[in-house]
């Protein structure tokens, strides 16, 4: 195991069937951030956490300038070695497109070691809820919920789907990936 649990984490539920798909889903067809998904996931399942409007608020002002900057660019320049082509000249880019997939992921386990940081601002600034009884399943919805609500994403059925369908594969992973 790394020493970064939420990575881990990250590696086994995206394995899981559907849920890449489902990630891919929220992200390319409504905003979600991948990472956020995940670390919603992670949270609740491992660090009974429930994170609400204004810690999404923070997490997205905080991880902004990074995605916006450094993860979406390459991933749209990953996405266009697909296709692009030089004077029309048929190409191999696939030693290119690789190397820059392993850059973005470099740059996403970045954001993910930051937002794994967070845990325990987050925990201790009352933004978030925990206790007795805590039912980590019903805690992914509610901070995907409050996700989408901040994002401006009106929850429709298929987002829905998704989110229990993320909710569902957290709580059957079967490793332990406590929070650092």
């Amino acid at each position: 195991m790394s020493p970064n649990s939420f990575w881990d984490f990250s590696l086994a539920i995206y394995a899981k069937d559907g849920v890449a798909p489902a990630c891919l889903r929220l992200q390319d067809k409504h905003g979600f951030d991948v990472n956020l998904l995940l670390f919603a996931c992670w949270s609740a399942r491992y660090c009974e956490l429930t994170l609400n409007k204004p810690a999404w608020r923070t997490l997205l002002a905080e991880t902004r300038d990074w995605r916006d900057t450094i993860i979406t660019p390459l991933r749209d320049v990953r996405r266009r070695l697909k296709v692009q082509k030089i004077g029309g000249y048929p190409k191999n880019e696939t030693g290119l497109r690789a190397a820059v997939q392993q850059i973005e992921l470099d740059c996403e386990r970045i954001e993910q070691d930051f937002l794994a940081t967070r845990i325990v601002g987050l925990r201790l600034d009352g933004t978030l809820s925990a206790g007795a009884g805590f039912d980590s399943q019903k805690a992914v919805m509610g901070s995907l919920e409050a996700l989408a609500n901040q994002l401006g994403v009106r929850p429709n059925a298929q987002h829905l789907a998704d989110f229990s369908l993320l909710a569902v594969a957290a709580g059957r992973l079967d490793r332990d990936f406590r929070s650092i």
